[in-house]
């Protein structure tokens, strides 16, 4: 990457290339397969639907064009830490950036909205619901606006997998902003859902831009097995490299982190229950290589592009073919072979269904909710439209005594019908912002000198202090002062409390918003219609995952069938296809090979003389991509 400097000014870059603003700001000489396409196309002013991989740089594709582009680029995203995380990156390379979420402070709100109408704000990520607020309207009506990019698009669909209501508010920016181009991405979508996005955002005569769903270089594993546990750790001591493992439940990923961290192979849990600090940890760790294993529930992996993920072992069935494509298509980013190892016994799939089924409650169960969360909150008949809520889960699942996943469940169906506003827990940094005048402030530490220091130390270490919200650490200003954290939490507070500042302490739980006012309990209403079209939907999505485990039709091509891309090539590569064929494949090479090594003559010689010259090209292959050694005539595995 280039040393100098990135400028954001919009009249030193216009004059660019695409290809110049990746190299100056990303580093990278040339675009990868069809992100050009897809940047020509919205450059050209046209609305564009792209369907690119997990893995594929779907980011980049409105990013390089916000650059390129006079005004700010809106990104409508459902996920908040995503957000968070690609702002730190772009802010990282000198790119303007900022994001705006439910259960921001208003005046953080207040400052970045005034700043993408006078500063020079290039890219602007928004959660779809605050498209629904006045304020938000307002000015993005008299934003100069260059580029709308939807993420996560199959979201708008209500055939998707995924689908959020909030995400139908983004319409409104045809109204707000007409001759303004769409840009709608996504993973894995139907071609239903695919019809469906144009529709729903009014796309008008949109390219479509899609890559192929095959990946030459993944291999399609699924054993059914009645000891998973005892499986799972047979992989993992044959397999080489960084490796993923995926279960339904919080408590199963601790367990069986436990479980591999006992037969000495480096593995950590994963689940949102955790810190935000200590996921983090996680994260990086494994990212870096510390840790080879992680053992965690679906939202790990998104957003970190790690090219040399060789293994994602399935521990527990996906709710759908979406989610097993985008997860499974964490590895092998490096185009090297990996595996995707999925494993199920019988009684999981009569579980799935009923997953299916409990994931859209009855309308009793949400009424006794929405009653339990007021009476929590103390909220009134006729109040608290617009309040957020810190929500602490476990103490709300035990003053109730609820289930914890039906209570998420039900959750979502408040959210689904627009009565509150569930945001995922992310981690919410100290802020603080001095509200009094330099007069007051002057007099303030005259008057109380015991917090002179305090005020000093802050006002040395934190610029901008007087101009908006800034983050801190508790702890860096502790050790400044010499003196405990927690003095320094009580000193913060009390000055809050005599209006000299405001302080919001650091947080890490879910918040809830109530969209509406209270009502009474016979006055809750919900679509009842579309709550049985979801759940008939989720149904139809696990009858398909239950038949790709179960058939035995190629497992690639069953995948590509299901998003509407024909082959009449079997793969070659997954248990279906080596079950039909005589031939070797890349794992029955590995596995074959214990901690020790083996020597070459003995490998070779465990298959059938038929097999010699494919085994010898497969270990050739197997070496090109760093999962074997050949070391004189001893084969090892390359962890």
């Amino acid at each position: 990457m280039q040393s100098n400097e990135p400028s954001t000014n919009p009249a030193n870059v216009n004059s660019q290339t695409p290809e110049s603003i990746l190299l100056r700001y990303w580093g990278y000489p040339a675009f990868r397969p069809l992100q050009k396409d897809i940047i020509e196309s919205v450059l050209s002013g046209k609305d564009c639907l792209a369907l690119l991989p997990t893995g594929g740089g779907k980011s980049v594709c409105y990013q390089v064009p916000a650059l390129l582009m006079d005004g700010v680029c809106l990104v409508i995203s459902p996920l908040i830490a995503l957000m968070r995380d690609q702002v730190q990156q772009l802010q990282a390379r000198g790119i303007a950036a900022e994001a705006i979420y439910s259960g921001m402070h208003i005046s953080d709100i207040d400052r970045i909205l005034d700043n993408c109408i006078y500063g020079k704000i290039k890219l602007l990520y928004l959660s779809p619901e605050r498209l629904s607020s006045k304020l938000a309207e307002q000015r993005i009506l008299r934003m100069k606006i260059s580029l709308v990019a939807v993420d996560e698009a199959h979201c708008v669909s209500q055939w998707g997998y995924d689908f959020r209501p909030s995400y139908l508010e983004i319409i409104k920016m045809r109204e707000w902003h007409s001759d303004v181009p769409f840009l709608a991405l996504t993973a894995s979508a139907t071609t239903t859902v695919q019809q469906d996005i144009v529709n729903v955002l009014e796309m008008r005569s949109p390219e479509i831009i899609k890559s192929s769903f095959r990946r030459p270089n993944l291999s399609y594993l699924v054993y059914p097995r009645e000891d998973k546990w005892q499986r799972t750790l047979d992989i993992l001591g044959k397999l080489p490299g960084s490796k993923l493992i995926y279960t339904r439940s919080r408590s199963k990923t601790t367990q069986l982190a436990k479980l591999i961290g006992k037969h000495g192979i480096r593995c950590e849990a994963y689940h949102a229950g955790m810190s935000s600090k200590l996921r983090h940890q996680v994260q990086e760790r494994w990212i870096e290589g510390v840790t080879g294993t992680v053992v965690c529930t679906t939202a790990f992996g998104m957003g970190i592009d790690k090219p040399d993920v060789r293994a994602v072992l399935h521990f527990d069935l996906p709710g759908s073919l979406e989610e097993y494509y985008q997860e499974a298509g964490r590895a092998g980013r490096d185009g090297k072979c990996a595996f995707c190892v999925l494993l199920y016994d019988q009684s999981d799939l009569p579980r799935l269904q009923e997953r299916c089924v409990k994931a859209y409650p009855d309308i009793p169960d949400l009424i006794y909710l929405y009653r339990a969360l007021c009476g929590h909150y103390s909220i009134v008949i006729g109040g608290g439209v617009g309040e957020t809520y810190d929500l602490n889960f476990r103490e709300f699942l035990t003053k109730y005594q609820l289930d914890p996943v039906h209570t998420y469940h039900c959750l979502q169906g408040l959210e689904r019908d627009g009565w509150i506003m569930l945001n995922e827990a992310v981690h919410h940094p100290s802020t603080v912002f001095v509200e009094a005048s330099h007069e007051e402030l002057n007099d303030y530490q005259f008057e109380n000198p015991q917090r002179d220091y305090l005020l000093k130390t802050l006002l040395r270490n934190y610029e901008g202090l007087f101009l908006e919200p800034v983050r801190i650490r508790e702890s860096d200003i502790a050790k400044l002062l010499k003196t405990k954290e927690n003095d320094v939490v009580e000193e913060l507070t009390l000055l809050a409390r005599d209006g000299i500042l405001s302080y919001v302490p650091a947080n890490d739980m879910p918040r809830i918003t109530f969209m509406r006012e209270r009502v009474e309990d016979r006055n809750l209403t919900f679509d009842t219609a579309l709550i049985e079209r979801l759940r008939d939907q989720a149904l139809s999505r696990a009858r398909h995952m239950a038949t790709f485990v179960s058939g035995d039709t190629c497992r690639e091509q069953y995948l590509l069938s299901y998003f509407g891309e024909q082959t009449s090539e079997p793969c070659g590569n997954c248990d279906i296809c080596r079950s039909k064929r005589k031939g070797v494949s890349y794992d029955a090479i590995l596995l074959r090979i214990p901690d020790a090594g083996i020597s070459l003559k003995e490998l070779i010689g465990s298959f059938s003389a038929s097999d010699h010259k494919e085994v010898r090209d497969l270990l050739s292959i197997l070496e090109t991509d760093e999962l074997i050694k050949l070391d004189l005539d001893m084969v090892k595995l390359n962890k």
